[in-house]
C-alpha cells in the first residue's frame, strides 16, 4: 500500500508543480502548498482502493478531480485547467515512466529478480528523481516561463492531442499485468508522443516569441511614426514661420538700399542702425524658434542599455536648460561593453560624471557644444567627453583624484564627480587622459577619455604643457606637449 500510495503522490505533485509552472503562476500563500499535498495524500490513498475496481476508469478520475481541484484554487477558466492537467499529467508521466524503463533495465543487466520490499524502495527512489527531473526544462533561459501560449484560443490544440495518447498510453500500460509483449508498442509510443510533446513545446515557445518581437516592432513602428509626425509638424512650423521672416528681412534690407541715396548721412546711419536692430531681432527670434524646435525634437542614439539611454536623455534635457547643445555617437556595442568590460551602473556613473562637469563647464561660455563618444576604437573601450569649455584650472590639475576640488562652486560643482571617476578607474585598471586643445571654428577645447586598457595612465596633453610642468608636481601624472 504505501508504495502505491507513494507513488500516486509523487505524480500528483509533480503534476501541480508542472500546472503552475506552465501557467506561470506564482504560489501567494503558503498554505496553498498543504492544500496540494493533502490533495495528493488522499487522492493516492483513494487511488490506492479504487484501482482493483475500476482499472482503466480510475486514472481518468484522478485527472478529472485534480483539474477541478487547480481550477478553483489557482481560479483558472475550465478549458484552459483542462488543458494544462492533460499536459502537465502527461509530462508527469513520462518521466515517471521513464524511470521505470531505466530501472527495470538495469535490475535485467544486474539481473536481481523484483520483490514486493524491492518494489517499494525502487518506487522511493525514483519519486525523488522524479522530482528533480520535472524541474529540470523549467531552469531552461528558453522554458522558465513555462507555457505561456496555453493561454491563447487554439495554440495547445497539438498538444492536447499528444497529450490524449500519451495519457492513453499510460491506461493501457498500467493495466498490463501479464507482462504481453504487444504492450510494447504502446511504450514506444510513449517515447515517441513524449518527444513530440517537448519538440512542440519548445516550437511554441519560439513560435511565441517571434509574435511578441513582431509586436515588438509594430509598437515601435507606431511610435517612431508618432515621433516623424510630431518632427514633421515641428518642421512645418519652423517652414510657415520662415515663410513670413525671411520677406520680412528682404524688405528691410530693401528699405536700406532704397534710402541710400536719397537720406543724408545722419538719417542714413540712424535708420540703417534701426534697420540692424530689426534685423537682429528677427534672426533672434527665429534662432529661438530653432533652438525650440530642437529642444523638443532631438533624440539621441540608442545605446541598448536602459540605465545610460536614461541617463543621457536626462543630460540632453539638462544640457539644453542652459543652451548647450549635447550630442552622443556611439562606436559597437555599448550592451557588450556594459555586460563585460565595466559594469551598467559604475558606465552609467561614469558617464553621468564626465557629462555633467562638460555642462557646468561650458554653460557660461559663448561657444556651447559637448559630445559624448562611448564604444570601441583601435580594439579598446573608452569614453570620452570633448566641450567647448574653459581649460582646466593648474591646481584643479593639481589635486584631480586626490581631493575632492573644485573652481565651480557656485555654478553647482562638488568635486566629488572627478574622486569617484578615479576610485572606477582604479577598479577598471583604466587610463584618463585629457587632451587640451587650441580653439578651431567647431569652439571645442578639450576632451577628457577614459580607456580600458588596463594601463591605468594618467596622461595630460596640453599646448601649455610646460607651464603645466611646473605647477602640476605629480608622480602619477605624464604631462606631454601638444603643438595643435
Amino acid at each position: 500500500m504505501i508504495a502505491t500510495v507513494i507513488k500516486y503522490c509523487g505524480i500528483l505533485l509533480c503534476c501541480h508543480y508542472s500546472f503552475y509552472k506552465f501557467l506561470n503562476i506564482k504560489i501567494q500563500h503558503k498554505i496553498t502548498y498543504l492544500y496540494n499535498v493533502l490533495f495528493s495524500v488522499v487522492m493516492s490513498v483513494g487511488m490506492y482502493f479504487l484501482r482493483p475496481v475500476a482499472p482503466y476508469s480510475s486514472l481518468l478520475l484522478m485527472v478529472l478531480l485534480s483539474t477541478i481541484f487547480l481550477k478553483f484554487i489557482t481560479h483558472t477558466k475550465p478549458v484552459l485547467s483542462a488543458t494544462t492537467s492533460a499536459i502537465s499529467f502527461s509530462y508527469s508521466y513520462i518521466i515517471f515512466s521513464i524511470l521505470i524503463i531505466i530501472s527495470s533495465f538495469i535490475f535485467f543487466l544486474l539481473n536481481i529478480p523484483y520483490s514486493d520490499n524491492l518494489y517499494g524502495y525502487v518506487i522511493v527512489a525514483i519519486t525523488i528523481f522524479m522530482f528533480c527531473l520535472v524541474t529540470l526544462p523549467f531552469r531552461l533561459r528558453r522554458l522558465k516561463n513555462g507555457m505561456p501560449f496555453l493561454k491563447n484560443k487554439g495554440e495547445s490544440d497539438s498538444g492536447i492531442i499528444i497529450s490524449f495518447i500519451i495519457l492513453s498510453c499510460i491506461i493501457l500500460l498500467s493495466n498490463n499485468n501479464n507482462g504481453n509483449m504487444i504492450y510494447s508498442v504502446f511504450v514506444i509510443l510513449l517515447i515517441i508522443f513524449g518527444a513530440l510533446l517537448y519538440i512542440w513545446w519548445r516550437r511554441q515557445i519560439t513560435k511565441t516569441y517571434r509574435r511578441k518581437m513582431l509586436e515588438k516592432q509594430l509598437v515601435e513602428t507606431k511610435e517612431e511614426l508618432k515621433k516623424l509626425k510630431k518632427n514633421n509638424d515641428g518642421l512645418s512650423e519652423l517652414i510657415h514661420k520662415d515663410n513670413k521672416l525671411i520677406p520680412a528681412m528682404q524688405l528691410i534690407v530693401k528699405e536700406l538700399a532704397e534710402s541710400y541715396e536719397t537720406l543724408s548721412g545722419e538719417e542714413l546711419k540712424e535708420k540703417k542702425t534701426k534697420l540692424i536692430e530689426q534685423l537682429d531681432k528677427i534672426s533672434d527670434e527665429r534662432k529661438g524658434i530653432l533652438k525650440e524646435y530642437q529642444k523638443c525634437n532631438k533624440v539621441l542614439p540608442k545605446t541598448n542599455v536602459l540605465s545610460v539611454d536614461a541617463m543621457m536623455n536626462y543630460m540632453l534635457k539638462k544640457a539644453y536648460n542652459f543652451d548647450v547643445n549635447l550630442d552622443l555617437c556611439i562606436f559597437g556595442s555599448i550592451k557588450y561593453m556594459a555586460d563585460n568590460i565595466i559594469n551598467e551602473s559604475d558606465l552609467t556613473t561614469l558617464l553621468s560624471d564626465l557629462s555633467e562637469n562638460a555642462i557646468i563647464a561650458t554653460k557660461n561660455c559663448k561657444t556651447k557644444n559637448i559630445i559624448v563618444n562611448l564604444g570601441i576604437k583601435n580594439n579598446e573601450y573608452f569614453l570620452q567627453v570633448i566641450d567647448s569649455g574653459a581649460d582646466f584650472d593648474a591646481k584643479t590639475l593639481s589635486n584631480i583624484g586626490k581631493k575632492r576640488f573644485t573652481t565651480h562652486a557656485n555654478d553647482g560643482g562638488s568635486g566629488i564627480g572627478m574622486m569617484t571617476t578615479f576610485k572606477t578607474l582604479k577598479k577598471y585598471n583604466a587610463s584618463l587622459i585629457i587632451e587640451e586643445m587650441r580653439k578651431t571654428d567647431n569652439g571645442f577645447s578639450k576632451s577628457i577619455t577614459v580607456n580600458f586598457d588596463k594601463k591605468r595612465q594618467f596622461i595630460i596633453f596640453s599646448p601649455r604643457a610646460d607651464k603645466l610642468l611646473n605647477i602640476v608636481l605629480r608622480d602619477d601624472v605624464e604631462i606631454k606637449n601638444k603643438i595643435c
